[in-house]
């Protein structure tokens, strides 16, 4: 007798639909980051204005509120990971701020490097 496993449905165990706890988080992350999206300001809007306004409706730190903003601003030079990240909402602002912070620090970046990082 032959036994087959088939594969499971899912990759990581955060996004097991059989998971009722990996469910919840999976549209909480999808919400926090539909809210973060649509509160980008524009590229001539002053980021202190906004974050500070955020501040107030979210209750949270102004530096935090900024890292956020950079991070879903970095997104738009990093394709591959913006639509992974739109269409599954696999990272959290924090993993998305880790992914930034560590980008900010490095000095001329070019469009090779930013396609090498994007793989």
């Amino acid at each position: 007798m032959t036994t087959v496993t088939r594969p499971p449905t899912f990759f990581f165990s955060t996004t097991n639909p059989n998971n009722p706890h990996a469910i919840a988080r999976s549209k909480a992350r999808r919400a926090t980051y539909k809210t973060w999206v649509g509160a980008m300001p524009s590229l001539h809007a002053d980021i202190n204005t906004t974050a500070l306004s955020l501040v107030a409706a979210w209750s949270l730190p102004e530096g935090h509120i900024k890292s956020g903003l950079r991070a879903i601003h970095r997104l738009e030079s990093l394709p591959k990971v913006k639509a992974i990240q739109d269409t599954h909402c696999l990272l959290d602002i924090e993993s998305l701020i880790a992914i930034d912070q560590p980008m900010s620090a490095l000095t001329a970046l070019t469009d090779e490097t930013l396609d090498f990082i994007d793989t």
